[in-house]
This record gives structure tokens, sequence and C-alpha cells, in this order.
């Protein structure tokens, strides 16, 4: 929360006192100070994250309304679970993926009253509820184990094999639309930050030998500054998660000015699905090492594919030459 120390001193002014440094302090005092004022948690609660400056998530259970969690969002990722008489609440999919698959993920600007039977989806400025269905994750809870194997990255090295079929076999529908965007835009970047960004410098090797087309890698956070958008750009993103901060940054800024987008992503009904014009998703499962090995590789294969294609569509390479390939 980037404004928490004017919050803290004008909280301060009024009386409260506090025991540490941290922001969340910040907002629970913010949240006491509404709460004194309305009596009600909920509208304590968006009058709360209408204060905020900064990216959170943050879930709140009042001595109040013991029986009910709620919680909000800003560019941080929260989603939600529903089981059978009872939900769930996190920041990933994995944490809830032994409990239930079907989930939703909550946007900015919303936030959620949770009970054990019930899940309430509202607009934080007007309260007004929003009706959306669940997603049905179709990842296997057991790929969340480390299935006998020391530690998570040396088991998903080994899973490669079976992420690296999952790609090819993932619609190429996407794949197609998105061609056509690329063979009429006047300009292309490939974006994607810390590994993400290797797949995107990889990536545009992979355009430049196949299709014949240069498409530049630029690291999400720097693309603000170095990118040139109009309305004939198109901004072909990178995200495991799908929640990555500066590649949601990036890709905002993007149609801001009127860019066309794509995201090559692993999680269903993440935000980058919902925002992009074209979301391909990799089907790599859960990838719970922090760094990333078979969900890299699997973007690498979808980039490939988009290349073929592309080649194809452009007529830059034979029908030997991409049987070849």
């Amino acid at each position: 929360v980037s404004n928490y120390r004017i919050l803290k001193e004008k909280l301060i002014a009024q009386g409260y006192c506090f025991q540490s440094e941290t922001d969340t302090e910040v907002l629970v005092n913010l949240l006491a100070h509404y709460h004194s004022e309305t009596k009600d948690v909920e509208e304590s609660i968006r009058r709360m994250c209408r204060d905020l400056e900064g990216t959170f998530a943050v879930a709140v259970i009042a001595v109040h309304e013991p029986d009910r969690i709620f919680a909000a969002r800003k560019e941080s990722p929260l989603i939600i679970g529903k089981g059978v008489g009872e939900n769930y609440i996190g920041s990933d999919y994995n944490a809830i993926l032994d409990y239930t698959r079907n989930v939703i993920a909550v946007k900015d600007g919303e936030y959620v009253v949770l009970s054990k039977d019930a899940i309430l989806i509202r607009r934080l400025d007007t309260g007004a509820e929003i009706s959306r269905d669940f997603v049905r994750l179709n990842w296997d809870p057991e790929l969340s184990q480390k299935g006998g194997y020391p530690h998570y990255m040396l088991k998903e090295i080994h899973e490669q094999p079976n992420t690296v079929e999952a790609a090819l076999l993932s619609d190429e529908s996407a794949i197609r639309d998105l061609c056509d965007l690329a063979g009429s835009a006047r300009r292309v970047y490939l974006i994607g930050v810390g590994t993400t960004f290797y797949v995107a410098q990889t990536a545009q090797y992979y355009f430049k030998a196949i299709a014949g087309k240069h498409f530049m890698a630029v690291s999400s956070d720097e693309f603000e500054y170095i990118g040139e958008v109009c309305d004939q750009t198109l901004v072909i993103a990178f995200s495991q998660s799908g929640e990555t901060y500066d590649t949601l940054h990036a890709l905002r800024y993007a149609k801001r000015h009127g860019a066309r987008t794509a995201a090559v992503i692993n999680v269903m009904g993440s935000s980058m699905v919902t925002e992009v014009d074209i979301p391909i998703m990799q089907q790599s499962g859960p990838e719970i090492c922090v760094l990333s090995t078979k969900a890299a590789m699997a973007q690498i294969v979808i980039a490939i594919r988009i290349a073929l294609v592309l080649s194809r569509k452009l007529g830059y390479l034979d029908s030997q030459s991409l049987e070849s390939l």
C-alpha cells in the first residue's frame, strides 16, 4: 500500500496507536475507524479499500461477523474456490486444488463476501452484486505434489515431455486468430518479465527464422518506456500465472494506446485471460517451483506453433520446409 504513511499520520492524529511499521496495521486501524462510524463491517471494508493506493490483496475476518470472510484486491492475485458446505480463498489456485477445482479469479474493483454456504462478489464502488460463472480447472491435484521427487523443480523438469505434448495439442483456433492480427500489424512486441522475458527473447528468433518477421522482445517493466504503440500495434505477452504485475501493467498501457493484445497463459480465469483480446492457454498444469521449467518450455512450443502458422499464412517458407520443421 503506497500511501500507508499518509493514512497512518491521519489515524495517529485521531488517536489511534500503532505497534509496528507495517502497512497491514494501518489497514486494521483504518477499518476500525470506519467501523466506529458505520457499525457495518462490509461498508467499512469498502470505504477502507477506496482509500488505499498501490497494490494489495486483503482478507478480513471481523469479530462482529465471525462466520464471514471479506476480501478485496487491486493488481494482486485473489481467487476463490467453491466447495460443498465450504468455500475457499487464496492467492494461487495451487493452494486449493486439494479441496476444489471450481474457481473464480476476483477482478480489480471487486470484493468478495464468503461464508461456508455462499459466495457473493460485489463492486467496490457501488456494492452491486456481480454474477459470474465458476471456471473448472482441469488440473490433477496430484500434479501439485512432489510425487517422490526431492523437490518440485526436479519433478517439473521430468514433466516437460508431457508438457510439450499438451502444448502441441492445445486449440489452434486462437493461434490462427493471433496470426491474422500479426500478419497485418505494423509493429509486434513480445513481452514478459523474468523467465518469460527469456521466452520472449527466444521466440523472436523463431519468428524471424520461421516466418521472416522481426518481433521485438521487451521486458514488461520497460515496455512503457521503449514501446512505440498505436492502433496498428500488436503486443504478445507470456505469463505462467496470468497475474504478473509488470506484464499486466504493460498490456493495460498498450490497450490504452489502442494496441491489440494477446497472451500465452497457463492459468484459466486469471486477469490476463479476461483482459487480452486473444488468450492462448498453454495447458502446462500447476507449476510450484519459483524457477519456471515446464511452463517456459510450453510457452516456447506455443511460440513455435504461432511462427509456423504465420509462416504458412505469409508464404514465407515453402510446404516442404514447413513439413520438415
